[in-house]
């Protein structure tokens, strides 16, 4: 931890916003009804042009994706992922713009580790194994509206042309971590980002139970 704060030494983080909501309904997490619940609660506009509102019921998010992309999702018994793409995913590839959020269940992965703890390791553990830049980021931090969540990024850059922007959001309490990263290629990020990157992560919404035991 004492590394990564002196990278940051001087940086004022411009983080996107993440809304986070309770949920107090007595439905499954996971089900529609909970989706229609975040959907309820954030009183949907209608979406931007060129996008749309994309419920990740699973993950208990929702979130803009931009029309013409690709979903991909993959359920665990420990992690709930989705990847929206400009480009479609084939087997066993990834691909070059994009946005990925993995709902993971710490005290499935690990248990002796704090959601906030695993938050971290996980945030840093890209800088430990290729070169890269440091472009920016910020340490862990409460959320600013939700008591118990806590969120930080970094930002780096890196060979071959990749640029790619790390977030997590850390809920103690219940033992999720939401691991979400937005990549893109370096020569084409700025326009990436201000097309699509900005907009898809200022538009996420996490549904958090207000009961910890139902999560």
């Amino acid at each position: 931890m004492t590394g990564f704060s002196a990278l940051l030494e001087g940086y004022q983080a411009n983080l996107p916003h993440f809304d986070v909501v309770s949920r107090q309904d007595s439905s499954p997490p996971g089900s529609r009804s909970d989706s229609a619940f975040v959907r309820e609660t954030h009183r949907f506009k209608n979406s931007p042009a060129g996008f749309e509102w994309y419920e990740f019921y699973e993950g208990n998010i929702a979130l803009l994706k931009p029309e013409g992309w690709y979903v991909t999702q993959k359920i665990t018994s420990t992690t709930k992922a989705i990847s929206i793409s400009k480009e479609e995913v084939q087997p066993h590839a990834g691909f070059f713009t994009g946005l990925s959020i993995n709902v993971i269940s710490t005290p499935s992965v690990k248990p002796e580790l704090k959601a906030s703890e695993l938050a971290m390791a996980l945030l840093l553990g890209p800088l430990k194994d290729f070169k890269f830049e440091f472009l920016s980021g910020s340490d862990l931090r409460p959320h600013q509206s939700t008591p118990g969540m806590k969120v930080a990024e970094v930002q780096i850059r890196y060979a071959p042309n990749v640029h790619q922007l790390f977030h997590v959001v850390a809920d103690d309490e219940r033992g999720l971590v939401y691991y979400i990263d937005f990549v893109a290629p370096d020569d084409e990020w700025d326009q990436a980002w201000k097309q699509s990157g900005f907009v898809i992560m200022n538009s996420i919404r996490i549904a958090r139970p207000s009961d910890p035991a139902r999560t």
